[in-house]
């Protein structure tokens, strides 16, 4: 099927974003709320930029990019602290997410896989041998026995 070019600006597709993650995605609750949470700051990024009224076909990875940024150096939480990279890549799966709506809608937008996400440093967990075996992606580090699970922990 075609894509098509939409008149309504990004923001009004949030609501159904959100109904689809309930409805369709099966999402738990946590997750739609973490969801709304994440892109009501993507929104308020766009209202400060004057994008507010942004069609998802205008939105480009320039946009993406200067997003990234202002999750990176600009915006700080309620405590006073930058998010770090871990929480910059959860508002950036959020939009991914959307980006990944519109497209299923046959709405023409960037690709999801524009939105790149923050690299994360790898750390290691030593954990019982009964979940090593458990599990297969594990080698052997000096005299203990390590699991990885790439960027994830």
């Amino acid at each position: 099927m075609e894509t098509k070019k939409t008149i309504q600006p990004i923001v009004k597709y949030i609501l159904p974003f959100l109904d689809y993650c309930e409805i369709e995605k099966g999402l738990s609750s946590n997750t739609q709320r973490n969801y709304k949470q994440y892109l009501k700051l993507f929104i308020d990024w766009l209202k400060k930029t004057n994008n507010e009224d942004l069609l998802p076909h205008d939105l480009t990875a320039n946009h993406i990019w200067d997003y990234r940024l202002y999750l990176a150096r600009s915006y700080k939480t309620r405590s006073g602290e930058y998010l770090g990279k871990k929480s910059q890549n959860y508002y950036l799966i959020a939009v991914r997410a959307l980006l990944d709506f519109l497209a299923d809608r046959d709405i023409e937008t960037i690709s999801s896989s524009k939105v790149k996400l923050a690299k994360q440093r790898k750390t290691n967990v030593a954990c019982s041998h009964s979940y090593v075996e458990a599990n297969n992606s594990v080698f052997h580090d000096d005299s203990r026995i390590v699991v990885t699970r790439g960027q994830e922990w």
